[in-house]
């Protein structure tokens, strides 16, 4: 097997109109959001909608898989374009992946996985619900976790690709109060047990919306890190926010919440004295925190995967990057709206 890469994106697209005027915030603070008429409300409605579909023909073609939070209802204007994408053959070019509830047949989700038909095969979708409480307060909560085992086509080996949306809590709070992440915790550890429950895949990647970074919350990281999973992230902002907290009265107005998380086998089950060594990094940024341009307050951060066959004994550790290196590649992605910019989105909203 010669060395094969592979592209995968992570992205929270955001659930209505109401996430994308988070962005609009950000880079509008003094701006008071609010809706005279049902008829404002609905031209905002539509500008967001051509927005979110624009989004999501730009991001078709530049990934192999595509992990994806709040996905909503594969109607939408961003799912469409994944949805009705063809390959040169006039087929359908990606299959998407989430759960859908047995009983009822309701198909609304949180999390979703794009798989590109040209690269994968085989395709079994293995989405589940979490439902469990929070341990330090009983709440109890359930979210959908999408995930999907393939074939890789070039590789011909089985691969298992998740999506996660981990709950979220107040992060100005510092220390963070078990009750309020509690859940976040107990949720990756279900998570975990499922996939290894699978036991297929040579390699497991979950794009996650972490709703924390590693710094923040230790123990929900833990709950794969501890078992093989690395995780690979832009050390830079992937959200903005302009939510106050009502407990510290504090903003905290971008974070990096968005992350790929990825276990390898190198074990070459035809030969013992071979390997998989497998490489992973952050590549870059598509979006920008840009109400035009981006239908989310979120951006959408791209990952590459590279393995090859090697002789066991030649086996490389991978350094992990300095987080000055990784900023240094997406130096300068974090740009604000100029003034004509928003000028412009004025009149379409408000």
């Amino acid at each position: 097997i010669m060395a094969t890469t592979t592209t995968g994106c992570t992205f929270n697209v955001g659930s209505n109109h109401t996430d994308y005027l988070e962005l609009y915030k950000h880079l509008n603070p003094d701006h008071i959001m609010s809706f005279g008429t049902k008829i404002e409300e609905d031209s905002m409605k539509q500008f967001y909608e051509k927005v979110e579909g624009t989004v999501g023909k730009t991001l078709v073609g530049k990934a192999d898989f595509y992990c994806i939070q709040e996905g909503g209802q594969k109607d939408r204007p961003f799912l469409k374009a994944f949805d009705e994408a063809l390959t040169e053959s006039g087929d359908k070019r990606y299959t998407i992946v989430h759960y859908v509830d047995p009983s009822s047949g309701a198909t609304g989700f949180d999390a979703a996985v794009i798989l590109d038909n040209e690269r994968y095969t085989d395709v079994v979708n293995r989405s589940f619900l979490v439902k469990k409480s929070n341990p330090h307060n009983g709440e109890r909560v359930t979210k959908d976790v999408a995930v999907v085992t393939a074939v890789d086509r070039i590789t011909k080996q089985p691969v298992v690709i998740a999506s996660i949306h981990t709950p979220g809590y107040d992060l100005s709070l510092s220390p963070v109060p078990e009750e309020e992440s509690g859940y976040g915790v107990v949720f990756c550890e279900v998570v975990q047990e499922k996939l290894a429950e699978l036991g297929k895949g040579r390699l497991q990647i979950i794009g996650a919306d972490m709703n924390a970074k590693p710094e923040q919350e230790e123990m929900r990281f833990a709950a794969f890190t501890e078992r093989s999973f690395t995780v690979l992230r832009s050390n830079a902002s992937t959200d903005v926010n302009s939510w106050k907290s009502p407990t510290t009265g504090q903003v905290i107005p971008e974070r990096e919440l968005d992350f790929l998380l990825v276990k390898d086998d190198s074990v070459v089950e035809s030969d013992p004295m071979l390997a998989y060594q497998t490489k992973s990094t952050f590549s870059h940024i598509e979006l920008e925190f840009d109400p035009i341009t981006n239908c989310s307050d979120h951006v959408a951060p791209f990952f590459t995967i590279s393995t090859e066959v090697v002789a066991f004994d030649q086996v490389e550790k991978e350094e992990e990057p300095t987080p000055e290196a990784s900023v240094s590649t997406v130096g300068g992605f974090l740009q604000t709206a100029s003034s004509t910019v928003t000028a412009a989105l004025s009149r379409f909203l408000f």
